[in-house]
C-alpha cells in the first residue's frame, strides 16, 4: 500500500472510505429535458467509483429550483427512478455516492419559472447588471381556464 495518507482508509461517520479522495461537484448537465437522470449519468458516476466518495451535481429539489438547462432533479417519481439507476450503477461498480441537494433561489432565471406548480411569474424586482442584488421573483397563482 502507498505511504501516502490520500490512499488511505477513511472513516466518515458509519461509512468507510477506501481512500480520502473526494470527487469534485460538477454540473453536467446531462439529463434528460425533464430532469430524469440517464444511463449516461449512471455511466459517468460509474466511471468514478474508486474515488473515496463521489458527491453528485447540484439536484435541484423542486420545479422552483431549476438553475440551468440539463439539470437533474429529485422531485418526481421519475427523478428518484432515475438517480436509483444511477446509485445502483455505482454501487455495483464499489462506489459510494451521495446526493448534493440544491435550490437556485431567487437568482434562477425567470425562463425556467414561467409557469411553475400552478404559478407564474408576475413580475421581477432588481436592478438589472447589480451583481450585488439578484432578482427577486414575484409568483402569483393563476388557474388554467383563465
Amino acid at each position: 500500500m502507498d505511504q501516502n495518507p490520500l490512499f488511505s482508509p477513511y472513516q466518515l461517520g458509519r461509512l468507510m472510505l477506501p481512500n480520502r479522495m473526494i470527487m469534485a461537484l460538477m454540473t453536467r448537465g446531462r439529463a434528460n429535458p425533464d430532469g430524469t437522470p440517464n444511463s449516461l449519468m449512471a455511466q459517468y458516476y460509474s466511471q468514478r467509483a474508486t474515488a473515496g466518495l463521489i458527491v453528485t451535481e447540484a439536484t435541484p429539489v423542486s420545479r422552483k429550483a431549476i438553475g440551468w438547462v440539463g439539470a437533474p432533479g429529485i422531485y418526481t417519481d421519475t427523478h428518484v427512478s432515475g438517480w436509483s439507476g444511477v446509485t445502483d450503477s455505482v454501487h455495483r461498480a464499489g462506489g459510494r455516492i451521495f446526493l448534493q441537494l440544491w435550490h437556485m433561489g431567487r437568482v434562477s432565471h425567470p425562463d425556467f419559472l414561467m409557469i411553475v406548480d400552478g404559478f407564474e411569474v408576475l413580475r421581477i424586482h432588481g436592478k438589472p447588471g447589480d451583481p450585488d442584488l439578484p432578482p427577486l421573483i414575484i409568483f402569483h397563482a393563476f388557474r388554467l381556464n383563465r
